[in-house]
């Protein structure tokens, strides 16, 4: 008896396995690139892209920390 109920829940899992992997397969949607667009994606998501944001990022808030630290200080004390 045990032996059947876990036939039974192995095609069940089969079958919805089954049924996932086709429901997912035909809602993918198929867009068209033309050839300019597809170097402009490969250039905003290529890896030197993501490095020179990061440099750029991490540049900008060096250079608003060294400003922030050349501005003059008044200390009051009381």
């Amino acid at each position: 008896m045990n032996n059947m109920f876990r036939k039974i829940f192995i095609w069940m899992g089969l079958a919805l396995a089954i049924q996932v992997s086709a429901q997912s397969q035909s809602e993918v949607e198929v867009k068209t690139l033309t050839l300019p667009e597809v170097i402009d994606l490969a250039h905003e998501q290529s890896l030197m892209a993501l490095m020179s944001r990061h440099q750029f990022r991490s540049s900008y808030w060096e250079f608003r920390s060294h400003q922030a630290s050349t501005r003059p200080e008044l200390t009051l004390e009381g």
